[in-house]
């Protein structure tokens, strides 16, 4: 996949930005919602914007960046089960 886009996926990243924070070692910014939850993270040219559901989880995070090739867009969708 990575030799198609013609750039890494974000996986060094991707287990702090799914608890909504940034990585330690580059710069970053994080837009917060009212409830203090993370809405858009940027950093190492990656956009990740976050949804959250009415109970306060995360239900949907979507990570874009440009690339020669074009945009990349990965979508993760999260279904959370009731217990």
């Amino acid at each position: 996949l990575q030799n198609y886009l013609g750039i890494p996926l974000p996986a060094k990243g991707l287990d702090q930005w799914l608890k909504g924070e940034p990585r330690t070692g580059t710069a970053a910014s994080i837009l917060r919602d009212l409830q203090a939850r993370p809405e858009r993270l940027t950093q190492d040219d990656w956009t990740i914007n976050y949804r959250w559901n009415e109970q306060h989880k995360l239900s949907e995070m979507n990570l874009g960046r440009k690339s020669e090739a074009g945009p990349i867009e990965i979508k993760l969708l999260f279904d959370h089960v009731q217990e």
